[in-house]
């Protein structure tokens, strides 16, 4: 099966600071995806990664239309997670922060690409079907910008994700 290359734009990445010039000012500890709901951005990403930098400042890096990445400084985030502790999801608020016009992103919009809830009920994907996902290979982030990887393997337990008008988001498992 072929993944569509535009879905590798949807990817950005998560870390800190660094002076090594071989990582591009960045040291990725993890990956996150662009969702638009109801018109406005969010970002996506593991809870443990979103635990792990908190409200403490760290850098989102995302590619630009022109080749090189831009690392955009994001402090006191306000994380949103779902009440089962075990949910390995959360989720960020981003207005204003990505600029289409310079940012090579592409957002999900949940209302046309929620393939969870429009075809995987529908075909029975569940746990142990074999799928693939894109995020960061740890040894290959690149340095002038991110160089999302496709990953391949079984699903463990399908998690999705949730959109309910007053609140940012909800995730059941």
């Amino acid at each position: 099966m072929r993944i569509e290359d535009t879905v590798r734009h949807t990817v950005v990445f998560i870390g800190y600071p660094t002076d090594d010039p071989a990582k591009g000012g960045i040291e990725c500890i993890g990956t996150a995806f662009l969702l638009r709901h109801g018109g406005f951005p969010y970002l996506i990403t593991a809870r443990h990664v979103a635990e792990y930098v908190g409200a403490d400042p760290f850098l989102l890096r995302i590619n630009r239309i022109d080749g090189s990445a831009d690392n955009l400084l994001l402090d006191e985030a306000d994380w949103h997670y779902d009440s089962d502790p075990t949910v390995d999801v959360a989720v960020l608020p981003i207005p204003d922060l990505i600029r289409e016009d310079q940012h090579h992103v592409r957002f999900i919009e949940d209302e046309k690409e929620s393939w969870w809830s429009n075809k995987a009920w529908k075909y029975g994907v569940g746990i142990g079907d074999f799928c693939y996902t894109i995020g960061l290979f740890r040894v290959l982030s690149g340095n002038k910008q991110n160089l999302p990887v496709v990953h391949f393997g079984t699903i463990a337990r399908p998690i999705y994700v949730m959109m309910r008008s007053g609140s940012p988001a909800h995730v059941h498992a």
